[in-house]
């Protein structure tokens, strides 16, 4: 497989990390939050939007190459995304409480796969199921760490 494709779908190599891949890939992207927290509003949509097409891309290549029919552990572009997509709403914000909320929530639902992110996650033969679920599961758990922050933690926004 192709070195690029291979490190865009692990984010970086931490889906290689041993044990809870998944979590490995969820603490890799608050870093990146953090730095794109100092860009404006645009430049943060943008770079999703590219990340998340990047992300379709490489794992459908991924798929093509591997006749896959499972979502790989170390694939974690997918919890890069759902956990990306959560903090946006919260943009610029990255304080310790919405970080930690975000992380916990997403983890969460990403595990749980609440409805309709089952349905999504039983499509193994499609490529767009990989990220499909976690995005998912990230509009869940932004919408749980505002329930939490605003209404739990007011003080800390």
């Amino acid at each position: 497989m192709h070195a690029l494709i291979k490190l865009i779908l692990s984010v970086f190599g931490s889906g290689f990390l041993p044990k809870f891949p998944g979590t490995w890939g969820s603490l890799a992207t608050l870093p990146f939050l953090i730095l794109f927290s100092h860009l404006n509003l645009s430049s943060v949509l943008i770079i999703f939007v590219t990340i998340l097409i990047l992300g379709f891309f490489a794992t459908h290549r991924y798929y093509q190459q591997k006749n896959a029919t499972l979502d790989a552990g170390w694939i974690v572009i997918d919890e890069f995304l759902g956990l990306f997509l959560s903090w946006i709403p919260f943009y610029p914000n990255v304080s310790w409480p919405v970080m930690l909320t975000l992380f916990i929530t997403f983890r969460f639902f990403d595990i749980k796969k609440i409805y309709p992110a089952n349905v999504i996650d039983r499509q193994k033969k499609k490529f767009w199921a990989v990220i499909g679920d976690d995005l998912v599961s990230g509009i869940y758990a932004s919408a749980t760490t505002f329930l939490v922050i605003h209404f739990l933690f007011p003080y800390f926004h």
